[in-house]
């Protein structure tokens, strides 16, 4: 049992601070890309989520950390032979006579570092328990509200929804609701998901401003995004005492959003102007939701809207209905590389540890005289 918190424990640690590293260069990445699709941004994050999920498959050893103790080896002879002293030695089962002897101050500090973290560890293994606790309850209440108050959609929405499932190649289109309560439309799922519209979305006289938002929402089922947000969530409750992490995963849903965006214009062949406005005409004249949605929904709060249309009007700008091939199987090939390798920070070779290596040679060659004086 020991053995397994110890294990757990040196997991998590080398995991924390190795994902904190990976996040802060997807940063950099992403602000050097932040002209370009939206798409490949969203990929780098997904490496991220790999990071956080997936354990590494090989670890290397890199000496970073300064010693803890400084070495103090005693040279000194007995009965001929050299005999050296070291705190830092395997620990030695001592004589029967001495069997009973007080602990020294090394291992009693010893023996409250492996108490603590262990303790660190149970704490950590219960706040992710309470986090999926509340998530599930959470999910579950607005999975029972969903049911209890949707409506299936008809007319002309169903029939634009059929129309946008057959440009994205879907055989059948996804089930679509209005619901009342709110004003935001949205997707909600574990894996495939399915569209919540506000309950007077059939009243917007635009068909293209209809299509604009429905292609959006449809783009979420069609890239399988409801999953992916499960597994962000699945990884913030891992890894709940990770501020960065939260914070990635805000950027990740953004980029998500972004890319539905790009999607969406490009299946669609909208202009740019005209899908704005549609955003613009549908969520913000209205009032907002009601609905405490929570993260397990995928949907994009009202205030971050001037930044997705800014992002959308950029000059120039390309929309793709997905990442280049090469480019994703680039990244395939160092999400690979990144997720399989764990780096473990080891102490710094000093000149006492160079000076008792040569010591310990010394004491090997004093064993070798005696052994042959005998």
């Amino acid at each position: 049992m020991n053995t397994l918190l110890s294990h757990i424990s040196e997991y998590i640690w080398q995991q924390s601070w190795q994902i904190g590293l990976l996040i802060g260069i997807v940063a950099l990445v992403n602000l050097a890309l932040r002209k370009r699709s939206a798409h490949l941004r969203y990929m780098l994050w997904l490496m991220v989520l790999a990071k956080c999920l997936l354990p590494p498959l090989l670890s290397v050893s890199l000496a970073w950390l300064p010693t803890k103790n400084a070495l103090r080896p005693v040279a000194y002879a007995n009965e001929g032979v050299l005999q050296i002293h070291d705190d830092h030695a395997p620990v030695v089962a001592p004589p029967e006579s001495s069997m009973l002897a007080t602990p020294t101050p090394t291992q009693i500090h010893r023996f409250r570092a492996i108490v603590r973290q262990h303790w660190l560890v149970l704490a950590w293994a219960i706040a992710a328990l309470m986090f999926y606790m509340i998530v599930l309850v959470r999910t579950m209440r607005i999975i029972h509200y969903l049911r209890s108050h949707r409506k299936p959609v008809s007319g002309p929405v169903l029939k634009d929804l059929q129309d946008i499932s057959r440009r994205y190649g879907l055989r059948d289109h996804p089930r679509a609701w209005f619901i009342d309560p709110t004003q935001q439309p949205f997707v909600w799922g574990w894996f495939k998901g399915e569209i919540y519209l506000p309950g007077d979305f059939d009243e917007i006289t635009s068909v293209q401003h209809r299509q604009a938002i429905l292609a959006h929402e449809l783009s979420h089922v069609y890239r399988k995004d409801p999953g992916t947000n499960l597994l962000q969530l699945i990884a913030q409750g891992l890894f709940w005492f990770h501020p960065v992490l939260w914070w990635a995963n805000i950027q990740m849903r953004r980029e998500r959003e972004k890319s539905c965006d790009e999607m969406a214009i490009a299946r669609m062949g909208t202009k740019a102007k005209d899908y704005c406005q549609a955003l613009v005409n549908t969520l913000t004249i209205r009032h907002q939701t009601t609905l405490p949605l929570g993260s397990a929904a995928v949907a994009d709060p009202v205030k971050n809207i001037e930044e997705r249309i800014k992002t959308i009007m950029q000059p120039d700008k390309h929309f793709a209905l997905r990442s280049n091939l090469w480019v994703g199987a680039m990244l395939l090939v160092t999400t690979v590389l990144v997720v399989s390798t764990s780096f473990a920070l080891t102490e710094k070779p000093t000149q006492d540890a160079k000076r008792m290596e040569s010591m310990q040679q010394l004491k090997r060659l004093g064993l070798m005289c005696h052994l042959l004086r005998t």
